[in-house]
């Protein structure tokens, strides 16, 4: 009897480490953790599952290299008047990779919007 609650006790730890490894793979793979910190992780999800689970969950993904540039690039798009947008030749980026804000910005330059 005792044999047997051990043997199902090593074999749901087996499966709460099998769903360890995918979720540290996962927030490996997402960079929100770094490859040094996966045997920490998996330590800590020996000792307390959930408090590790919750953990991963709350660490943010990294945002990719394109994200970013593409945030950084409507922020200063977002950041200049109709008339700068006109002068730097950016007008028709705005209004092809960002058609909200072109349309914010004509709105605001000509006081009407471009769906009449």
């Amino acid at each position: 009897m005792k044999e047997a609650k051990n043997a199902h006790a090593e074999h749901d730890k087996q499966l709460h480490m099998g769903r360890a490894a995918r979720l540290v793979f996962e927030a490996l793979k997402d960079k929100r953790i770094d490859v040094d910190k996966v045997a920490d992780f998996m330590t800590f999800f020996d000792k307390d599952f959930e408090g590790a689970k919750n953990t991963l969950e709350e660490i943010p993904k990294s945002k990719s290299m394109s994200e970013k540039i593409e945030h950084a690039e409507l922020a200063d798009l977002k950041g200049k008047t109709w008339d700068e947008l006109d002068k730097e030749n950016k007008l028709t980026r705005l209004r092809d990779k960002f058609p909200e804000v072109f349309e914010l910005k004509f709105k605001t330059k000509f006081g009407e919007s471009l769906k009449t």
